[in-house]
């Protein structure tokens, strides 16, 4: 990111994000660019929501500490249980209200806005407030909504869900044609936006992301006898949980190689019920950075679980960065882009299912 030699007041806009209030608190990727911006000096305003749904955690039953450059704006959703997509949309717009009433009483307009994407609804207020008063933002796009939309539903919801996916895309197009910058979580997602963008507007531009190793190639893997343990951080959903039951298929388990899951999510319970029939596998229960930064301390490799999905399969998530900032060689079945990189930089073990990263360990 490009140091911004006059200090600024920036709005970092992102629904559903833990705040550095959560007990259980992890960095993800607008934390630490409010981070990044706030020690150079920024004034940063996080807006987020009351409700965070990766730690289940209202934040009107929480205390508050005033931070140095960071200020907290909760913005009220309405529905704390996101337990469809439509539910989710229900609090976007929720959010989206409370937002233009609660700008109205800041006595500072920012200089620069961060607005992410799929929050497809906030982000065409945030764009409509900051073309009216002629301030630059920046559209962050990390998920292929509206267009994956379609792709979770059955035929008979498409046929509803149709010209609400119309609509959203002429709303991203309105934020992306009025931005001042477009940033992609990689190549793929900017390019992907670049459809959106028409010929007269702003071209999309993109953060390099650096994603050369720091770790020597399977370090942790060299002896045999070596029980060897692996962990995996993340949320206990849909997509994590198809991916976990398709990994361990006829899982044979291994006296040498033992599993660990942090994380929390609306499949906990069923994810829960399965592992505490098989050997080796262990639920750590929901962990605060700190804890789970003592855990990499002490394990052998990250497991990287996900849906092979067009999106997931184009994207970088917040595990694989966490795997080369700790030293931890990736282990994952999924194909795309984590699957390039770990091959091109020899950082971990791809393989179909368990069985055949037992194989695979137990030959080297």
């Amino acid at each position: 990111m490009k140091k911004l030699n006059i200090k600024k007041k920036v709005w970092v806009i992102k629904l559903g994000e833990p705040s550095f209030f959560s007990p259980n608190f992890r960095y993800f990727r607008s934390h630490l660019i409010a981070e990044t911006l706030s020690r150079r000096g920024h004034s940063i305003t996080f807006f987020t929501s009351l409700y965070s749904y990766y730690d289940n955690l209202d934040y009107k039953k929480v205390k508050f500490k005033k931070l140095k450059n960071i200020k907290y704006i909760f913005l009220n959703g309405r529905i704390n249980h996101h337990n469809s997509y439509l539910l989710k949309l229900l609090s976007e717009f929720f959010s989206s209200r409370d937002f233009k009433k609660k700008i109205k009483n800041l006595n500072e307009k920012p200089d620069i806005v961060i607005t992410c994407v799929p929050s497809i609804i906030l982000s065409r207020v945030v764009a409509i407030f900051c073309k009216k008063f002629n301030i630059k933002y920046i559209v962050d796009y990390r998920d292929l909504h509206p267009d994956i939309f379609l792709r979770e539903l059955s035929f008979f919801k498409k046929i509803f869900a149709f010209p609400l996916v119309i609509l959203f895309r002429k709303y991203l197009s309105f934020i992306c044609n009025n931005a001042t910058g477009l940033v992609g979580i990689t190549k793929f997602y900017t390019n992907h936006l670049k459809k959106y963008v028409s010929i007269n507007s702003l071209p999309a531009r993109t953060f390099e992301l650096s994603y050369k190793p720091i770790l020597k190639c399977r370090k942790s893997f060299q002896s045999k006898d070596k029980i060897k343990k692996i962990i995996f951080v993340g949320k206990i959903n849909k997509v994590f949980l198809n991916a976990y039951f398709d990994f361990f298929n006829n899982y044979n388990y291994s006296p040498l190689i033992k599993f660990y899951f942090v994380g929390n999510g609306r499949f906990l319970k069923q994810f829960k019920n399965h592992i505490k029939k098989n050997k080796n596998l262990f639920y750590l229960g929901n962990c605060s950075q700190k804890k789970i930064v003592s855990l990499f301390s002490n394990m052998d490799a990250m497991l990287y679980l996900i849906e092979n999905r067009i999106d997931y399969l184009n994207s970088l998530p917040n595990k694989f960065f966490e795997a080369i900032y700790y030293k931890l060689p990736i282990i994952t079945y999924n194909k795309g882009l984590v699957k390039t990189i770990l091959f091109k930089y020899n950082i971990g073990i791809y393989c179909n299912n368990f069985n055949s990263l037992k194989n695979k360990i137990s030959n080297k």
